[in-house]
Formats: structure tokens, C-alpha cells, sequence
């Protein structure tokens, strides 16, 4: 049954003036062995495997992680723990496994207090849903992706953690954003303005857009602080910065084309920024969600050595959805890109 409606911040426009949308070439691969491995992985029931494709989770780590290279989509998702330990720095593992963790542990922590209708206040639940989005994973895949080389001393420089605190704060809002018109969860920025602040749900999304717009601009700002370090440290520093850059705007664009939040309405609320506010069963869980980072941006492009599954590849990409490649920057455009809903034919094994 449709709800009220409400209006949501254009998360778009707070992007598009300063970041630029790029998608990888490997994006049909990527989708093809990150949906099979997901059906494979028995982690879904009958139907989150349904909605699986709605999601497009391909076009996200498409969007997410843009650059080409020599690291491509090359594996099936198992055993990727025992080929990340082999070709990643001890300094690298200990930070994911800690974020896994972290992520874990944010997962469970949400579930109890929606459990027990515990609600809380704003600066407990920006510091709690940085981890549960699961968002913080990714940024270490940057550095594995790219075949970065940061030292644990420049990663936990004080302005490289204000970058990551900052991007992973607006994806975690932009996510928030668009889940309310899906679901009324107690795990949202959204719920916990309206009770701390007294504001109506329309008053809340307003003030979660304004928070996000704001902390684009302490990324830009704080982009501009950061130091020179030397020559090779500086362009992995500048690389690192770029894939946090690719994260914020391709997860945005991705809210609207994935049927997660708003069905098969993303291209008319991205127009009006109109929706349906609504409660339903959310067949694609939260969890499922922070996985998919993981599983899939770990799979995307940085395997190494490994026989791709399609012999075509380098194709074009046929889940990129044409109606956006006129926001992509000219040099990652591929001709003869389809719409999401074409019918495609499933590579050769």
C-alpha cells in the first residue's frame, strides 16, 4: 500500500560539480560471477535470491572502482582470504581483518537495539553506522585494487583519516537517505533526527541532505591539506584519495539504479526526488548489503593471475546503463553500452 511521499535531498547534484562518475570496463563480468557465487554462497533464501539481480551489484563495483588495468575480474569468490594474505602486506590484513570485525560487530550491535527498540542518540550512531555500513573494507580494497604500497605511518595520517571518516560518513548517510522510503528501521540517521531533533520525516531528510552536503565540503577542503610526501608516495597518496573520490560518487549514482530502495522508480525519484514512503519486508537485508562490499569489490579487480571466466571481457559492458554514461567522464565511456533490463547472454565458460 503506497504511504506518504517525501522528498529526498538531490545526493547527486552535492557529487557532480566536484566528482567525476567513471566505470570500469569489466562491469558484465563482474556481475555474472558475483551474482553466481551470491546463489552458490547459501547465504540467501528463495527470495533475496529473486531480488538478487535487481540490485546490480556488478554496477556498483563497476562505479566504485573505475580504473582499468592489469588486475582485472579474474576469479570465482572462493578462497579470496588465502589469495589476499599472499599478495597484501601484514600492515594491510591486520586492517581489514580489524574492520571485518568492526563491521561484524556494528552488524550485531544494530540488530540488538532494533531488537529491543532501543533508539540512539545522533553522535553514538554516526560513530556505530561508519562500521555497520561496511564501507571501511572497500577503502582498504583501494589500496589492493590499485596495487598501492601505503605504509601503516602515512595510512594513519591525522588527514587521511578525516578523508575516510568523511567519505565513509556520506555513503553511510546517502545509504540512509534512500533506505527510508523503503524501510522505517531504527538503524538510520533518518529515525534518530526525527526523535533527538523532534523533526517530522520530511524535517529529518532535509537535515540529513544538509549534513551530507556539508561533509562533502570538509572532504574537499581536507583534500586540499594533504602534504607532499615524496614521489611514489604521492601518487599512491593521490591514487588512494581518487578511489575514495570513486566510492562516494559511483555508490551514489547506484542508489537509484539498483531496485533495492526504490524499486523501479530510481529514474523518476533521481528527476523529482520524490518517493513513496513506505514499510516493507527488506528482502535484501543491511547485512547482505555490507557482504556484498566485501565479497564483491574483493572479487572485482584484483585478482591476479587467474583465468578470466568469459573470454570477452573487454567487451562492453551490457548491465551499464545508458542513461548514465552521459554523466561519466569521456575517457571511461565505452560505445554500446545496453540498458540494465536487456537480456544477455551468459559468457562462455
Amino acid at each position: 500500500m503506497a504511504g506518504r511521499s517525501v522528498r529526498l535531498p538531490d545526493l547527486i547534484a552535492f557529487c557532480s560539480p566536484y566528482f567525476e562518475l567513471r566505470s570500469n570496463h569489466h562491469c558484465r563480468t563482474v556481475t555474472v560471477t558475483a551474482e553466481r557465487w551470491a546463489l552458490d554462497s547459501g547465504l540467501l533464501d528463495d527470495e533475496q535470491k529473486a531480488a538478487l539481480p535487481g540490485l546490480h551489484v556488478g554496477l556498483l563495483a563497476s562505479l566504485g572502482y573505475p580504473t582499468p588495468g592489469s588486475l582485472g575480474v579474474e576469479t570465482a569468490f572462493n578462497q579470496i582470504w588465502s589469495r589476499l594474505t599472499r599478495s597484501s602486506t601484514f600492515d594491510w590484513q591486520k586492517r581489514f581483518q580489524r574492520h571485518l570485525a568492526a563491521f561484524r560487530s556494528a552488524c550485531a550491535r544494530a540488530a540488538k537495539d532494533n531488537e529491543q527498540d532501543v533508539l540512539p542518540d545522533v553522535e553514538s550512531y554516526i560513530a556505530l553506522r561508519s562500521d555497520s555500513c561496511g564501507v571501511k573494507m572497500t577503502f582498504d580494497l583501494i589500496e589492493y585494487a590499485g596495487g598501492l604500497n601505503l605504509p601503516q605511518r602515512v595510512h594513519d595520517m591525522p588527514i587521511l583519516r578525516r578523508l575516510r571518516q568523511d567519505a565513509a560518513d556520506i555513503i553511510a548517510w546517502s545509504i540512509d537517505i534512500a533506505s527510508y522510503a523503503r524501510k522505517h528501521d531504527r538503524h538510520s540517521l533518518v529515525t534518530v533526527l526525527m526523535a533527538e531533533k523532534r523533526l517530522t520525516a520530511q524535517g529529518a531528510l532535509q537535515c540529513a541532505g544538509r549534513l551530507v552536503k556539508g561533509t562533502v565540503d570538509n572532504f574537499l577542503a581536507n583534500e586540499r591539506l594533504v602534504p607532499p610526501l615524496g614521489d611514489k608516495l604521492d601518487e599512491d597518496v593521490q591514487a588512494y584519495v581518487q578511489g575514495l573520490r570513486d566510492l562516494i560518487v559511483g555508490l551514489t549514482h547506484w542508489l537509484y539504479e539498483t531496485e533495492r530502495f526504490f524499486g523501479d522508480r530510481g529514474d523518476d525519484v533521481r528527476a523529482s526526488g520524490w518517493c513513496s514512503s513506505r514499510r516493507r519486508r527488506d528482502v535484501a537485508s543491511q547485512n547482505l548489503l555490507g557482504y556484498g562490499f566485501y565479497h564483491i569489490s574483493s572479487h572485482s579487480y584484483f585478482e591476479r593471475g587467474i583465468p578470466c571466466i568469459s573470454d570477452h571481457h573487454h567487451a562492453p559492458c551490457s548491465f551499464f546503463p545508458f542513461r548514465l554514461s552521459q554523466h561519466l567522464h569521456p575517457d571511461y565511456i565505452v560505445p554500446g553500452y545496453a540498458t540494465l533490463t536487456e537480456p544477455f547472454t551468459q559468457p562462455h565458460e
